[in-house]
Formats: C-alpha cells, structure tokens, sequence
C-alpha cells in the first residue's frame, strides 16, 4: 500500500470546502487523501496535541501546518512551481500571523456548514 500525502482540514469550513475543491480540480492523478479534523478517529499520536479545526494539516513524509501546509500542498499540485517556492522567502512568523488572521475569521467572512464536507475520496 502506498502511503499518501493527507490533507486534514476543517469540513465545517466553507473557505476549507472551497480550497479542497481547488485542490481536487487539480489533483488529477489523486496524489492526496482528505480527511476533515472532526470526523477522523485516525489521527496521528504526533498530531494529536496539535490537532484545531483552525489549523491545516499536510502530512507527506513531515508535518506541514498552517501556511507551510498550503504552500507546500500549492507546490504539489502545480506544474509550476517555481512561484510558490518563493512564498518560503516570506518569513514563517509573517505568513502565519496572516493565515491565523483568515483563521480566526474563517466562520464570519466565509461563512459555515451544518454538515462537515467529505470529498469522493475521503477515507474515515
């Protein structure tokens, strides 16, 4: 069996619903596996104290979070990658104060949920 990068992310979300859609479109050969924070009873040890439904997660060989997540979930999907390597050259402290800041304010500027959002290919 051939381990998977795994995305977790908020299902309730509906800024994490679109951007998982974003992802899907461009997941053409299925590279990732989805999984949102509430519903899955397999998170890892190692996540476990890090697990918020504010946080996103990119497992793959490492642990990505926040925007190290997105950047790095962005490279994987794209044919070119070259512009989101240069993200990196923004300090981490700088890109995760911004995505804390959308994080803290998913729910009122996007909206939320009453059901959690499962892709096709979600595994529980």
């Amino acid at each position: 069996m051939i381990n998977k990068p795994v995305i977790y992310y908020d299902g309730y979300c509906n800024l994490c619903q679109s951007a998982i859609q974003f992802i899907l479109k461009r997941d053409k050969k299925s590279v990732f596996e989805y999984r949102p924070l509430q519903f899955n009873n397999e998170i890892p040890d190692n996540l476990q104290n890090l697990v918020k439904p504010e946080t996103v997660f990119l497992i793959d060989n490492k642990i990505y979070t926040k925007s190290s997540a997105i950047i790095c979930i962005l490279i994987i999907i794209s044919a070119i990658k070259l512009h989101w390597y240069i993200l990196f050259l923004i300090p981490k402290f700088v890109r995760d104060f911004i995505y804390t800041l959308i994080s803290k304010n998913r729910y009122k500027w996007f909206g939320q949920r009453t059901s959690c959002y499962f892709p096709k290919n979600t595994e529980l």
